[in-house]
């Protein structure tokens, strides 16, 4: 789907305070019961209406996210921020940068949320908690422990701030720490497949494999969509030549990640490494769909109809 719409109908002015639109409070159903397609298709009927309204904006902006398109969704918030220019807005837009890996734009987004001033705790929890894990993967350890700490200042029962200190932890290498930490997590909730990814990590690092593929499963029944759980998973399962099992890990994820061409050659690999060509065939054929020139698929290609 195109966003070209709204940036051409977009003249500059903002909406007045609006009343919600049958379109939108069917959207809301519908994507309440799980069905963001068809709720996207009333965002966009809503938004040939009336390009300016805020409501709508934010509502393609989380059936984008629903549908896994986060580039699109980043898109529609770039068009929000500009609509509204407020500090929650910057904030939901940073984090969006920060989660498609685009660190620096995430930070300028944060800094202008700041700079704003305007106090909201559960936002100004994010801006901590981002601006501390984007720290964290630049190496600079007592700048993002100093933002964890605000965090944690602002809401101390967080389960995810737990996990941020047992990653942080994990990189100083106190193991024991992250352990901690990671249980911790696990008993604000359950839930957390960040903290169960984490604490397999640490069993891995000290050697107790069997744990650590044990938590990393509980992470991928929870989660099946967390691209690290599935990465580390599938890399283990491998490693104990349990090439099956990896497939279907990378499997399930693809269903929600068409477009992860990284994980999708993994895939065709572990595919031709069960002889199972005419599957990793069929995979090749529809990543030459999204992208026909790609040489590496073309030459992957030729080498698996050999085999046929």
């Amino acid at each position: 789907m195109s966003l070209e719409f709204i940036n051409e109908s977009y003249d500059g002015t903002i909406s007045l305070p609006e009343t919600e639109s049958r379109e939108l409070k069917g959207a809301r159903l519908l994507l309440k019961h799980r069905e963001p397609s068809a709720a996207l298709m009333l965002v966009i009927h809503s938004l040939n209406k009336n390009s300016t309204s805020v409501s709508a904006m934010s509502l393609l902006v989380e059936t984008q996210i629903r549908m896994g398109h986060r580039d699109l969704a980043i898109k529609a918030q770039e068009i929000k921020v500009f609509q509204t220019d407020n500090f929650e807005d910057l904030v939901t837009l940073g984090e969006l940068y920060y989660l498609n890996g685009q660190d620096e734009l995430a930070s300028d987004c944060f800094e202008q949320a700041l700079a704003k001033m305007i106090y909201s705790s559960e936002a100004l929890f994010k801006v901590y908690r981002y601006m501390g894990n984007i720290l964290l993967k630049e190496g600079d350890i007592d700048s993002a422990e100093e933002f964890f700490s605000k965090a944690f200042s602002i809401n101390p029962k967080s389960d995810i701030l737990q996990v941020n200190f047992g990653t942080l932890a994990v990189q100083v290498g106190n193991l024991e720490f992250a352990q901690e930490k990671f249980k911790e997590a696990l008993f604000l909730n359950p839930k957390n497949d960040k903290a169960w990814t984490g604490l397999g990590l640490v069993y891995h690092a000290k050697g107790d494999h069997f744990l650590a593929i044990a938590n990393l499963e509980n992470s991928f029944e929870i989660n099946s969509r967390n691209r690290t759980t599935v990465q580390l998973l599938s890399s283990w399962y491998v490693q104990e030549g349990k090439l099956q099992s990896a497939i279907e890990v990378v499997e399930v994820y693809m269903r929600y990640f068409e477009d992860d061409k990284e994980m999708a050659l993994f895939q065709v690999n572990l595919l031709c490494q069960t002889n199972q060509f005419l599957a990793a065939l069929m995979e090749l054929e529809r990543l030459l769909l999204w992208d026909p020139k790609n040489e590496e698929y073309l030459r992957l290609y030729n080498e698996v109809q050999v085999y046929l």
